[in-house]
């Protein structure tokens, strides 16, 4: 599982949402949300920028987050509580209240 597909299950889980919601939400199949978060393979720029609506962060916060060195923990929760504060870190660093 790579940094990118933990932060897809993680994001995805922490807005309450099915693998199966998800897909529709982004007019996809199920089986392509799976592989993004089995690492199995990787989305396309389109469909990043479609998941950083879905999920109302920015494709800097995500490019930021993803920069920063992989989590220690496999447990989802710490990684998304991680990834919350370096995104709080990031915004403070911009002068930008957190959205």
């Amino acid at each position: 599982m790579t940094q990118l597909s933990r932060w897809i299950q993680g994001q995805r889980q922490y807005h309450l949402l099915t693998q199966d919601k998800l897909a529709e939400l982004m007019d996809v199949d199920v089986r392509t949300i799976r592989r993004w978060e089995s690492g199995k393979s990787v989305p396309k720029y389109d469909s990043l920028s479609c998941l950083c609506m879905v999920f109302k962060i920015s494709t800097d916060e995500l490019w930021f987050v993803l920069s920063l060195p992989p989590t220690e923990g496999n447990k989802l929760s710490d990684i998304y509580a991680d990834i919350h504060a370096w995104s709080a870190r990031y915004w403070e660093s911009k002068h930008i209240e957190t959205p």
